[in-house]
């Protein structure tokens, strides 16, 4: 790494210190607002009605009616990926079932957000096979 090229921020000048720091605080607001967004997509599909089809699958694998929402399909997706041995659908149900080790990380909303988003990348049916057995 060529780190003789950085400047500490302690060794700017207060304007150019606010600058950098307020490009950073504009990032990360974004990052957040990004993230927000993508949390109230996939509550707003998690919410939405069934249809006849996606309720006699569920019904047909036990699953009480009560329970029948959008979710209950995106988990059984990742099951069945996990049965036909993907290995990171795997990964993920451990994680959920909370069986798998966090890699030493005590920072779970961000654990969560990713499962969230490899839940649904595991249910969007698009196979790839660096994560099959």
């Amino acid at each position: 790494m060529n780190d003789e090229n950085l400047i500490p921020i302690n060794k700017r000048t207060e304007k150019e210190a606010r600058e950098i720091s307020q490009k950073g605080g504009k990032a990360s607001a974004k990052k957040r607002a990004e993230k927000r967004l993508f949390r109230e997509l996939v509550e707003a599909y998690d919410r939405r009605e069934l249809s006849d089809e996606e309720n006699e699958e569920l019904a047909g694998i036990g699953i009480d009616k009560n329970d029948r929402i959008a979710k209950m399909r995106r988990v059984v997706a990742l099951i069945k990926r996990a049965e036909g041995g993907d290995v990171t659908a795997n990964k993920l149900l451990l994680e959920i079932m909370g069986e798998a080790d966090n890699n030493g990380t005590d920072d779970n909303d961000d654990k969560i957000d990713g499962i969230i988003v490899k839940i649904v990348d595991c249910s969007g049916g698009g196979d790839t096979d660096d994560d099959q057995v």
